[in-house]
């Protein structure tokens, strides 16, 4: 056994164990020779030298951070060949092709108090799109599902002459742009399902314009009950002061009853 070299010692065929043993020269020990001493060395204390290797257990790997070899990006697939790219400056893009899994699932544990997903756009210069969302199929392009009693969307927007929702639907033929729907028999407000507020006394704009270039009704009233279709509020002076006709609105009731809306100056 003493004269064999290392070279026909019977291999090792699995992963050494921590306390397993190798050999090494010492080159800062010239006590065997100018050139080094031989010594021994424990697979815990030979991979702690290499970060990457003493992470490992097979299955998993801990390391504090992996960094691009050069400027053709950093890749993390599988061994199909899907997964996550980081181009060279920070892009992201995923090329899998997924089917019941998903592209990108973040969940926030209770307490974690953390934002699920936060994208900052600071391109002045070009002014990019902040964030896409493409859907090819007639599944819906964005489903918020709002648990708590909070907020589902909010937006607030800085712009002074720009809008801030536009709503492009000019391929509908029977569709609605939008449509706010409440079935709750809880619904007591008083405010309106839906609350358009101007809330500055020097405003002179519009709160609500309706504009209809088609043959057909600019504005359409379902009332299902017999109540009232429209309940003005608010009249500052009791309508008192205003007493001269200037004209009617006809009104059409479903059993077939006429009734009219006075305007007066």
């Amino acid at each position: 056994m003493a004269d064999k070299k290392i070279t026909e010692l019977t291999e090792l065929a699995e992963a050494p164990a921590d306390d397993d043993l190798s050999v090494l020269v010492d080159v800062s020990d010239t006590t065997m020779a100018a050139s080094g001493t031989n010594k021994k060395i424990t697979d815990t204390n030979l991979t702690s030298r290499f970060p990457l290797l003493a992470g490992r257990d097979g299955d998993t790997l801990s390391i504090d951070e992996v960094r691009a070899y050069d400027g053709a990006g950093l890749k993390l697939y599988d061994d199909g060949g899907n997964g996550i790219f980081v181009a060279d400056g920070g892009a992201i893009t995923t090329n899998g092709i997924l089917t019941t899994s998903k592209a990108i699932d973040v969940t926030i544990a209770n307490a974690g108090n953390d934002v699920g997903l936060t994208v900052t756009q600071n391109d002045v210069t070009n002014n990019p799109v902040g964030a896409t969302i493409t859907n090819a199929g007639t599944g819906n392009g964005l489903f918020i599902d709002q648990n708590g009693n909070g907020i589902a969307l909010n937006i607030d927007s800085e712009s002074t002459t720009v809008d801030a929702v536009d709503i492009n639907a000019a391929a509908l033929t029977t569709g609605r742009a939008l449509y706010i729907h409440n079935s709750s028999t809880a619904w007591t407000g008083t405010t309106g399902l839906t609350d358009i507020t101007i809330d500055h006394p020097d405003s002179t704009g519009s709160a609500l314009y309706l504009r209809n270039d088609g043959d057909g009704p600019n504005l359409k009233f379902n009332q299902g009950k017999d109540v009232e279709v429209i309940d003005f509020d608010a009249c500052t002076d009791g309508g008192t002061t205003h007493t001269t006709l200037a004209g009617s609105i006809k009104v059409q009731m479903p059993n077939g009853s006429t009734g009219y809306i006075n305007l007066y100056t």
